[in-house]
């Protein structure tokens, strides 16, 4: 056998081999980044954390985030889309994966086509906040103000076309208020903003918002869902204030490039799936407003 033929049949060997179902007990075999499209401190970023702790400890490897923010989590994912699909490079991404095709004219990839679901991770309400000083205490409070200074208050948004920014959106079409959008990259700087007073009202996830509930830095006056949550059980929904068919909730999905091998798919979602039926650990989820 020439030494060509050789390399060709090994080749073939390690081809066959990769894709036996005995493949998905050795992966991983080394790091794993788990990419959050969003910058860190946010609700997909906690999440993210959450779980690439829990999965680099049952694997014997880590598995890292990698933050790759910008255009409404498009960036990141565009990154896993063209990332090998070898189940070393994972998505962690919200509902804006669903909204961003009816949002952008031009996409950079086809989510139904270059990526690969794995797992619905965790489901979350948006919460409605306001700084203490913006004289707001209630839903109606925030259209009395609007109403007599139309457009005069400003909300801010974890980016345009985000969960967020439809949750304001919608309030305004129900409302009949004039808010100004103000998005920004991410749900972090949206805070900090709002937590400085810069924007008067902020819309991002509740479990973003309740550290600075529970510090006295933004005061909140509605949850999105269409039950209260939890977390927050003296927080009235948008819905008891008024407007019975308002409802928004943020899911967040783990997903892969397209063409991963359907024996890594079913070992990462098996693997999802033990972590998610330890008690601890739902616990930690719900305590984080998961």
């Amino acid at each position: 056998m020439t030494r060509k033929a050789f390399l060709l049949c090994a080749a073939l060997a390690l081809q066959l081999l990769f894709e036996q179902p005995g493949l998905a007990q050795a992966y991983p075999a080394r790091l794993v980044r788990v990419v959050v499209p969003y910058p860190p401190g946010g609700g997909n970023d906690a999440l993210a954390r959450l779980f690439a702790q829990r999965l680099g400890e049952k694997w014997g490897e880590p598995a890292i985030v990698d933050n790759w923010p910008g255009a409404s989590g498009n960036i990141g994912a565009d990154y896993v889309v063209k990332s090998p699909a070898d189940g070393y490079t994972l998505l962690v991404m919200p509902t804006d994966l669903a909204i961003n095709p009816g949002l952008y004219r031009k996409m950079p990839y086809d989510a139904a086509k270059d990526l690969t679901p794995i797992d619905m991770m965790a489901r979350v309400p948006e919460m409605i906040a306001v700084h203490p000083s913006s004289g707001i205490g209630s839903l109606a409070d925030l259209v009395k103000q609007d109403k007599a200074r139309p457009g005069a208050l400003s909300y801010a948004s974890c980016g345009t076309g985000t969960p967020t920014h439809l949750a304001g959106e919608m309030l305004k079409s129900m409302a009949g208020i004039e808010l100004l959008h103000v998005p920004y990259k991410g749900c972090s700087p949206a805070h900090l903003d709002a937590v400085s007073g810069q924007v008067p009202i902020v819309i991002s996830t509740a479990a973003n918002l309740l550290p600075f509930i529970k510090t006295g830095k933004l005061r909140a006056i509605a949850i999105t869902s269409r039950a209260r949550s939890r977390l927050a059980p003296a927080v009235p929904t948008v819905a008891e204030q008024g407007f019975p068919d308002y409802m928004i909730e943020n899911w967040f999905g783990l997903l892969a490039p397209s063409h991963i091998p359907a024996q890594i798919v079913g070992k990462v979602s098996a693997d999802v799936a033990e972590i998610l039926a330890d008690p601890k650990f739902i616990e930690k989820l719900t305590d984080n407003g998961f």
